[in-house]
C-alpha cells in the first residue's frame, strides 16, 4: 500500500473540475466528500497497521467508504 492515501480527485481525475464545483456549491456533496476523505484516511491507516482493527471493523469501514464513493459519483454523473 502507498504511503499516502488516495484522494477522491486521484480516483476520478477526469472529473476534478466537476468535483471542485460541487464541493464549492453543494453542501450535501461537500459533507459527503469530507466523510469519504475521513473514511479513506482511516482505511489507509488500518492498511498500514498504524491503527489496527478487527477484520469485521475493517470490512465495515470499507463498505461505508465504498458506499460514500458511490453516492459522490451519483452527484457527479447528474
Amino acid at each position: 500500500m502507498s504511503q499516502l492515501p488516495k484522494e477522491f480527485y486521484d480516483e476520478f481525475p477526469d472529473h476534478a473540475d466537476q468535483i471542485k464545483k460541487l464541493e464549492a456549491e453543494n453542501p450535501d456533496f461537500r459533507a459527503k466528500a469530507l466523510r469519504y476523505h475521513e473514511l479513506q484516511r482511516a482505511a489507509h491507516r488500518a492498511g498500514m497497521d498504524e491503527e489496527p482493527q478487527s477484520q469485521e471493523a475493517d470490512v465495515e469501514l470499507m463498505k461505508e467508504r465504498d458506499t460514500m464513493r458511490d453516492e459522490l459519483m451519483r452527484h457527479i454523473m447528474i
